[in-house]
């Protein structure tokens, strides 16, 4: 039980100081949570500023949008796993003659072709999955970039 005490006191330590981080105090500051930890209206009056902040900030929207085409992207990329079914068709008239003259007399051929492809991908060297691992940790960049943009951006409605 001693152990379980002291990684609950350790826990406690490092939640205390991720606070005072989030808040942007300095480490060193002693402070004590006393009272209930719910939800109070500071926090729905963040949610209000945090929504106006996300409706009005253009590289938020920006950001959103690199995220919905990245998702995309990976979507993309994970379907060149799948079979692939073309259909292809053609047709044309050849002209012959030992001269260049055009009239009904002269022989007109036609030719038409048509037919189907089917691609089923069995191995590609790992590539198809390398991209979608490049997506993935791209669209987590634009992500992390969102969470800060963000971050900052309620700072500053809060310090305003």
């Amino acid at each position: 039980m001693k152990v379980d005490i002291q990684k609950t006191a350790a826990t406690l330590s490092q939640q205390m100081n991720y606070l005072k981080v989030l808040m942007g105090m300095p480490l060193e500051y002693q402070f004590l949570a006393k009272g209930n930890m719910e939800l109070s209206p500071l926090e729905s009056f963040l949610s209000a500023v945090q929504e106006n902040y996300i409706q009005n900030k253009t590289e938020l929207l920006i950001l959103n949008n690199e995220k919905k085409a990245g998702e995309l992207e990976i979507r993309q990329l994970r379907q060149a796993y799948l079979p692939t079914l073309s259909l292809f068709a053609s047709s044309g008239y050849n002209f012959e003659n030992e001269q260049f003259t055009i009239s009904k007399s002269t022989f007109w051929s036609n030719a038409t072709y048509f037919g189907a492809k089917l691609s089923i991908p069995i191995f590609d060297g790992g590539a198809k999955h390398h991209k979608i691992r490049q997506a993935q940790f791209r669209l987590r960049q634009v992500s992390i970039q969102n969470k800060y943009s963000l971050y900052l951006g309620i700072k500053l409605a809060q310090n305003t």
